[in-house]
């Protein structure tokens, strides 16, 4: 896990993760709102990190985390939109899975 990595040319990515299975994830986090734009760049740094320098077998997961909302957990647009509360049971389904977020 990384935090604040540096992403050329749009600042940084909040949280990094691989798991043990080579599944990614880039988690941004937001409080309690996100606009299409946030989704977009959560899907340009999950490609991002599927360039051939990193190691990513398995995909990215692009994640929106929303720290402040409770019982979120779904997929739109090919991104897992979740609460902090549901974070940990939605990344550990998509690590032990076939991901249904994730960018090939």
């Amino acid at each position: 896990m990384r935090h604040g990595v540096n992403w050329q040319r749009q600042g940084d990515l909040d949280h990094v993760l691989l798991a043990p299975s080579g599944v990614g994830f880039v988690i941004e986090t937001k409080t309690l709102r996100y606009t299409q734009e946030h989704l977009l760049r959560t899907v340009y740094a999950a490609r991002w990190l599927m360039r051939p320098r990193h190691r990513y077998r398995r995909g990215v997961v692009p994640v929106l985390c929303m720290a402040r909302a409770r019982g979120v957990e779904h997929v739109k647009d090919g991104i897992l939109i979740v609460s902090l509360d549901r974070v940990l049971h939605a990344l550990r389904a998509e690590a032990t899975n076939e991901p249904t977020a994730t960018c090939n």
